[in-house]
């Protein structure tokens, strides 16, 4: 019996070191496993930490970004509004008065002129198109004029705005002064025509007479 039982235990010996050899084998694996599962959740957890500094941080440049934005944006809409002082300044009511009497003689001029028989057609065609040149450049300075002192218009500076002022006033000073000088130039000659016509009509009667 006992002879038997140690035949039995010589069989099943080899299957049982083997078998006891892969269940140490299949525990070792299942500890390693473990740790890895261990080490990659740890690996997890300081890959989400870093994701969630990383977001915060785009969030944190996001608003710096916008509110650098919405700064830019209000600075830029102040531009926008004009101080009632540069609407007010002096030039800015002269510029209006030049160039109301710019256009009140560039309109005036040539129908008066066409009246008086003194000049020919061509004449009279060149003087109307220096006139409508003068109302043209003198109606887009008033213009942008208009511009510079409503609202809306430009993003300027008081001071950048007084400057566009002073420019414009500038021109339609020069653009008057040339108004006055042409319309001037123009009276003078049609006086003169006007001497030379009365003179040739009294020596023409002196010749009647004769």
């Amino acid at each position: 019996m006992i002879k038997w039982i140690w035949v039995i235990v010589l069989i099943f010996s080899p299957g049982l070191a083997a078998e006891a050899q892969i269940f140490g084998q299949k525990g070792k694996q299942r500890k390693l496993l473990i740790q890895q599962i261990a080490l990659l959740q740890t690996y997890m957890g300081y890959v989400k930490k870093g994701y969630q500094v990383v977001d915060g941080g785009i969030r944190t440049v996001n608003g710096i970004k916008n509110g650098e934005w919405n700064l830019h944006r209000l600075y830029l809409e102040s531009l926008r509004q004009v101080n009632p002082r540069v609407r007010s300044f002096p030039q800015v009511s002269e510029v209006i008065r030049y160039g109301t009497r710019i256009d009140a003689q560039c309109r005036s001029m040539p129908g008066a002129l066409n009246t008086s028989g003194k000049f020919s057609a061509a004449e009279l065609d060149y003087i109307r198109r220096v006139y409508l040149g003068l109302v043209d450049r003198t109606s887009r300075q008033l213009d942008y004029l208009a511009q510079v002192i409503e609202d809306g218009h430009m993003e300027l500076s008081d001071d950048e705005r007084l400057q566009r002022i002073a420019d414009i006033y500038k021109e339609v000073t020069s653009l008057y002064r040339f108004t006055v000088d042409f319309s001037n130039q123009v009276r003078m000659l049609a006086g003169q025509r006007g001497i030379e016509l009365k003179e040739t009509e009294v020596l023409q009667g002196i010749y009647e007479l004769k």
